[in-house]
């Protein structure tokens, strides 16, 4: 089995959040010399694959796991421009470098605003927003990170915050208010369909974060903190979705008892 030199992590905020995540527990059971944790609030995912990209091109390791939890279609990453910035700097989402830090005076950076689209993004929201053309960038986008995992000998495990082929951020918002959640097929569009053989299996059947809290009836969405489930259901996913994945490749270690004693703890405070 093979040991890690360096992790290399990226997501929105179920990803990045005060308690324990998956990230926290993947880390844990892999132990690597080395994680990099690039995730970040409100991100989409050209965030999340260029961040990646980005720290694979600058890292000397030749052991290096990259585990991205995609999201889903309706998310912008809208770039910023270094002399655009300082109008962003003060906006409830502030803009991210791609290093997942704030952007700062003459820094450019994405201003991720998860499923809303404030301001000038309404604007491109209402006109020009189409889940077609936005699958079709997604399923480029992860063609690219798996070409060059591949090209680099890149050990690449895809995970999903959400069924994102069928489901926008919107629909799983109005879920908890009551709605059936529908079923959209994004891949299976006319104008899409030409592409998704970009897409391997692995990228198409998938055990998503939310889906599996919500098929198992497990808690995921409270008042407080909304659509991000507590630490005991991060594991649980983690134990039976992602462990036996690692398993295969990775000397996995044990978590200890006060690692989970501090997982229990978190999700009482959930």
């Amino acid at each position: 089995m093979k040991k890690i030199d360096t992790l290399i992590i990226s997501g929105a905020s179920l990803t990045s959040s005060p308690w324990f995540t998956w990230a926290d527990i993947v880390t844990e059971i892999l132990q690597p010399r080395t994680v990099i944790n690039l995730s970040a609030r409100g991100t989409g995912n050209y965030y999340i694959v260029l961040s990646c990209l980005k720290a694979l091109t600058e890292t000397k390791s030749k052991s290096v796991v990259c585990m991205p939890m995609f999201t889903t279609i309706d998310k912008f990453d809208m770039y910023i421009p270094a002399d655009k910035i300082l109008s962003y700097l003060e906006q409830k989402h502030r803009p991210w470098q791609l290093t997942a830090t704030p952007a700062q005076k003459n820094t450019a950076g994405f201003w991720s605003t998860g499923s809303h689209w404030p301001e000038v993004k309404k604007l491109f929201y209402d006109n020009f927003f189409d889940t077609s053309v936005s699958t079709v960038n997604t399923i480029l986008l992860f063609h690219n990170l798996e070409t060059y995992c591949k090209e680099h000998n890149v050990d690449l495990i895809p995970l999903f915050d959400s069924n994102i082929w069928n489901l926008l951020e919107c629909d799983l918002n109005s879920y908890v208010t009551g709605t059936p959640l529908p079923n959209r097929h994004f891949l299976d569009n006319n104008f899409v369909k030409s592409f998704e053989q970009l897409l391997p299996s692995n990228y198409k059947e998938f055990t998503s974060l939310i889906n599996y809290a919500i098929d198992n009836n497990l808690e995921f969405y409270n008042q407080l903190n909304k659509m991000h489930p507590p630490s005991s259901v991060h594991l649980k996913w983690t134990n039976n979705i992602i462990l036996p994945i690692l398993e295969k490749k990775f000397d996995c270690s044990q978590l200890s008892t006060g690692f989970l004693n501090k997982i229990e703890n978190l999700s009482k405070e959930w």
